[in-house]
């Protein structure tokens, strides 16, 4: 069975030059939630037609005038952005989420082929390894009690035992959360030294940096080699902070 394929195009018309007014849109409650709806209409009508559904060319700032969107979509607001994307597609029943795009325009997950950051990741990149990596296909309920800028959903590991919690801070304050009793957990924290916007243009693009669990600027290699994104292993506290922004 052929499956459904749509597009969802986010912020068109709404971002900015100045990437703060782009960032304050991004995270908006309101604008965030569209996606749920969007999302829950396409899965319905899948259901009805029988067939999966697959929500592609998901992106924001598309159909936006040029040189609109850096600083934010290409910085640590824009992977902020696409983790609570990939986290309320998925609760909606969405089997595939396809970012638009890998490469090209602000809103792709790698940098532009031209100019000195040719093809450096994005913050909204090292998202989507991580996800892939340990977020499995079973999605699971969670509730969470936090300010309106935070997110949480859970779905069970991918290649081992257990469940994978995905957690966005959009507030202005660190969250602090109480677990159920549990063994031992590897935490994985995507912070930015730059703060949620950078100074990224059209004219000089270069995606923001992203630190995991507070150690270095994460980057490839020369010969294009990943660096090894191993979590954080933390004793089975009940207590989790989630750092502001």
């Amino acid at each position: 069975r052929a499956p459904e394929n749509h597009g969802s195009y986010s912020g068109s018309g709404r971002c900015k030059f100045d990437p703060k007014q782009t960032a304050a849109f991004m995270v908006e409650p309101a604008h965030r939630a569209t996606l749920d709806t969007t999302s829950k209409h396409f899965v319905e009508l899948g259901e009805s037609l029988g067939k999966p559904v697959q929500l592609i060319a998901g992106a924001p700032c598309t159909h936006n005038k040029e040189g609109t969107g850096y600083g934010a979509v290409d910085a640590h607001v824009g992977a902020l952005w696409y983790a609570d994307a990939l986290g309320r597609v998925a609760k909606q029943g969405v089997r595939v989420f396809a970012r638009q795009t890998l490469v090209g325009a602000v809103y792709g997950l790698l940098g532009t082929t031209t100019h000195k950051h040719k093809l450096a990741p994005t913050p909204g990149y090292w998202v989507a390894v991580l996800h892939k990596r340990l977020m499995g296909p079973s999605v699971l309920g969670v509730t969470a009690r936090g300010p309106e800028g935070f997110s949480a959903y859970a779905h069970c590991s991918k290649g081992a035992s257990g469940y994978t919690l995905l957690l966005v801070n959009f507030d202005g304050d660190n969250v602090t959360l109480t677990l159920p009793s549990h063994g031992t957990r590897a935490e994985y924290v995507l912070t930015s030294p730059d703060g949620l916007t950078t100074g990224s243009t059209l004219a000089n693009p270069h995606p923001g940096r992203t630190v995991l669990n507070g150690g270095a600027v994460l980057a490839v290699s020369k010969k294009g080699e990943l660096p090894a994104l191993d979590g954080r292993s933390v004793d089975g506290s009940t207590k989790l902070t989630v750092p502001a922004e």
